[in-house]
């Protein structure tokens, strides 16, 4: 694989960055777009990296909004306390399938559709693969929630033993299809070069912190008040982040960096606009 074209200009390799753009894209005329590329990273060469630029520059801080809420939604969709508790919650729920078994079902779903995802992001679109899969994670989760809910209170449910089994595998697919593989490759998308490395430094220094939070309050809520609680607010968390996705997040799909800036800002890309600022 090349290096990106952004990467070559910053290291003053133009006619490289000209080749690699060429390599990518399947049409051979690369100009336009070449000098949007130079025109970008000389703005972002022009601006100093600072930690405080992530909260003080407008389109930074909608990037670092983004990435937080998406690496807290991963966490809070209960991913942590799946791996790591997938056993007893199965135990817990008096599942028909064994834990080791469901172990490895759930596995290998995840695999699948971590390969699906891939495939499809590009065609598809980062935007829509996310609210589908944080509707459909939020779903499998307050039906395990309802279960364990019915179950405290006393009721019989051994005739439903399926219901568990089949949320946790629906929620393995559903949470790998997007909430677990998208905000990986939107990190990378949303920060432009002069802050990128702070950023994604940011991301996942948020992403560990949501991890240990929602192991711990999930061990707190199920010894408080029962199984039912953490899902519940685990489900709640999901369907109020596809809200979040549908009507805040830009879709970046096919979009260069400077026009993913552009969006942040809230601005309308201007191809001749950018091509004035090269030229002048």
């Amino acid at each position: 694989m090349p290096d990106s074209p952004y990467y070559l200009l910053l290291q003053n390799k133009v006619d490289a960055a000209k080749r690699s753009l060429e390599r990518l894209r399947s049409s051979g005329n690369v100009d336009t777009e070449m000098k949007e590329i130079v025109a970008a990273v000389e703005r972002q060469r022009a601006e100093r990296g600072r930690l405080v630029d992530l909260f003080i520059v407008d389109s930074n801080r909608k990037a670092t909004l983004i990435m937080t809420v998406l690496n807290g939604t991963q966490h809070f969709s209960s991913i942590s306390v799946m791996v790591m508790n997938l056993h007893s919650i199965l135990d817990d729920a008096a599942s028909m399938v064994s834990p080791s078994t469901a172990a490895i079902i759930f596995s290998v779903i995840m695999l699948s559709a971590a390969t699906i995802s891939s495939s499809m992001m590009d065609r598809t679109g980062r935007k829509m693969i996310l609210s589908i899969s944080s509707f459909v994670t939020g779903i499998s989760l307050a039906v395990l929630a309802s279960y364990f809910s019915v179950k405290n209170s006393g009721i019989d449910v051994s005739s439903y033993s399926w219901v568990p089994v089949v949320a946790v595998m629906v929620y393995a697919g559903a949470f790998k299809y997007g909430l677990g593989i998208v905000p990986i490759v939107m990190t990378g998308e949303l920060f432009p070069t002069s802050v990128k490395a702070i950023g994604m430094t940011f991301a996942d220094a948020m992403y560990a912190s949501f991890s240990i939070i929602s192991i711990y309050l999930y061990q707190f809520l199920i010894d408080a008040y029962g199984m039912h609680v953490p899902f519940i607010i685990f489900a709640a968390t999901c369907l109020s982040a596809t809200v979040f996705i549908i009507y805040y997040i830009p879709e970046t799909k096919g979009k260069t960096l400077e026009e993913i800036q552009f969006m942040l800002k809230g601005r309308t890309y201007n191809h001749d606009e950018t091509n004035r600022s090269v030229n002048a």
